[in-house]
């Protein structure tokens, strides 16, 4: 028998899931090379204000670029942000135009200071024109997450909320699944960060499985994301004063996220109640 609750669940997230992955990618635990591999380090600093945001991008000697863009209002403050990426692994085969003799098997991308950002900010890595075979996604190391990501012939896009280390690697499902498996156990975090990191990667991992015909694993991650979410804006909720302390930028900023990601979750019921009486003192009303 069909359970049509997650029937009807799997159909309201289908259109969301398709925006989110618009061609599926996978990701790997596999980030170092082994004796003898090349392997290649390259690193860019940039000065960004939190009222213009800004970009910070370097190449990777395969010819791989690696782009952080930071909108308007996402930092806090003006920060000198450092953008390294550590290209390791055996440089596989390609049919790339501008890559010399292949691109190298595994990325590590690192931004610093790891700070949680205000609004979501894109990171995009442009493989070699003609590279479009070499699928990868990137994952959070934190957590062991990936984040929401597209890869259209050879680019890959992700929203970000926060700064940190990623991965960017080649799929491998039975990993995967296992991270999938610890991500729905686990308590979740009190920030919209935590929340909307959550979300994302239990949609990817759902579509993904669904793709690869793990019905099981793709239901279960279904099943899981709202709750998970709603766990997160109930402790996010009960770590605040009484109504009319809301009176701050970044803490009104988190009730909104909050209330929009309790909206994407399906009846959220008594939480944006909440979430709104929050706002509405902050604003004064």
């Amino acid at each position: 028998m069909v359970d049509m609750r997650y029937a009807r669940s799997t159909a309201g997230m289908f259109l969301l899931v398709l925006l989110m992955i618009m061609t599926w990618t996978g990701c790997s635990r596999s980030g170092s090379g082994t004796s003898g591999d090349s392997g290649a380090r390259v690193s860019e600093k940039a000065n960004l204000s939190s009222s213009t945001g800004g970009a910070v991008s370097v190449t990777v000697p395969d010819g791989t670029l690696v782009t952080l863009e930071i909108p308007e209002g996402a930092l806090e403050t003006q920060t000198e942000l450092t953008l390294t990426v550590d290209a390791t692994g055996s440089m596989e085969k390609t049919q790339a135009k501008s890559a010399g003799s292949g691109l190298y098997a595994s990325l590590s991308i690192k931004v610093e200071p790891a700070v949680d950002l205000l609004e979501t900010a894109t990171l995009t890595v442009v493989f070699p024109e003609g590279s479009e075979g070499s699928d990868r996604c990137l994952v959070l190391k934190a957590g062991h997450i990936p984040s929401k990501q597209a890869f259209r012939e050879n680019i890959l896009k992700a929203s970000i909320y926060r700064l940190g280390e990623w991965e960017c690697s080649k799929v491998d499902l039975s990993d995967m699944a296992d991270d999938a498996r610890q991500l729905v156990e686990q308590t979740a975090g009190d920030t919209w960060q935590d929340a909307y990191a959550v979300f994302d990667a239990l949609l990817f991992y759902a579509s993904v499985f669904s793709a690869g015909g793990m019905e099981a694993d793709s239901k279960a991650c279904f099943t899981a994301y709202a709750g998970l979410c709603k766990e997160s804006a109930v402790a996010y909720l009960s770590s605040l004063g009484p109504v009319g302390e809301e009176k701050n930028d970044i803490r009104v900023n988190a009730l909104k996220k909050f209330r929009s990601l309790m909206v994407m979750c399906e009846n959220p019921g008594e939480i944006v109640k909440s979430l709104d009486e929050k706002l509405l003192a902050a604003d004064g009303s």
